[in-house]
């Protein structure tokens, strides 16, 4: 079997570096690839030249895509993929366990999957503040291996690369991120396999910029907003898009009702509460066609 592992890097030297360095210590047991690696560099000036190893075990493919945004270097990696049977998406800003591909392609073979979903354990670049602790807000789902995946993300992921035959990502979706959620938006019609992982892990650097509450509920506006973006990428969209407008307003009113009480207890549940608020109001905006602009600044290095 031929896997490619795709990743995409904009001036994150010090994390692609330890990246590559993560997949050449990958274990093997049961399963043994044809592996290559794939690097696109979204920086035109390409600064990730610089970190990329001479004597590397596995081929190793690097292109610089002018282009900006996530997608079409996403794009452009999978192209470079070339006849590969599957591919593996994983984000600059990440390292693997020792046995993550192994364990990737062990749940891959075991449902005999299109889609394996892996698991995110963020690690702090410096110590985080209580109420993020206590809220949980960067933890990753509790799931069990098999267990059935809707949309996933695209920061520790094995696909069929047969799927791009028919798909891409959206590379209108450059700057407001989301393109991994419209692409399973128009996989949900199809009959793919699709799981997750709970053993293939990764684990991802926080920087400070994101452990502020501005942050995180700027996250939420912006899920938001893509879910309400990606509602046109149904079959029905007319009724998505109204029922995405019931669920937004909801949110509004459900986070109103759970902050008045959190106002006399813990910063957390404050936060929490506005979440809701902050989601719902990025579900409306959306469906205006209001895009918030993620990705016109990037945190940490």
């Amino acid at each position: 079997m031929k896997l490619a592992v795709c990743i995409i890097t904009y001036q994150r030297p010090e994390g692609l570096q330890a990246l590559l360095e993560g997949i050449a210590a990958q274990q093997w047991e049961r399963h043994q690839p044809e592996l290559t690696v794939v690097v696109v560099d979204n920086d035109p000036g390409g600064s990730a030249a610089k970190v990329l190893p001479i004597n590397y075990p596995y081929p190793l493919i690097y292109e610089v895509e002018p282009q900006r945004g996530i997608p079409a270097a996403r794009n452009t990696s999978v192209r470079l993929a070339g006849d590969a049977d599957f591919v593996v998406f994983v984000d600059d800003d990440e390292t693997p366990a020792p046995d993550w591909l192994e364990q990737l392609l062990a749940a891959r073979h075991l449902y005999d999957a299109d889609v394996v979903e892996g698991k995110v354990i963020s690690v702090f670049e410096q110590e985080a503040p209580e109420w993020v602790i206590r809220g949980g807000f960067f933890d990753s789902l509790q799931r069990r291996t098999g267990d059935p995946v809707r949309r996933a993300a695209t920061n520790n992921l094995l696909m069929r690369k047969s799927i791009f035959n028919r798909y891409r990502f959206n590379e209108a979706l450059a700057l407001t991120g989301g393109s991994d959620t419209f692409l399973f938006t128009e996989l949900e019609r199809e009959a793919y396999t699709m799981i997750c992982s709970e053993e293939a892990v990764v684990y991802d650097l926080i920087p400070t910029t994101r452990t502020t509450r501005q942050w995180v509920l700027q996250r939420a506006y912006r899920s938001g907003n893509t879910l309400a973006i990606c509602t046109g990428a149904k079959a029905n969209a007319r009724r998505a898009k109204a029922g995405r407008a019931i669920v937004g307003s909801g949110r509004i009113i459900q986070g109103v009702l759970l902050y008045v009480p959190a106002l006399f207890r813990w910063e957390h549940e404050r936060v929490k509460a506005l979440q809701y608020v902050y989601m719902g109001a990025g579900n409306l905006a959306g469906l205006l066609g209001i895009k918030y602009l993620e990705y016109q600044k990037t945190h940490g290095r």
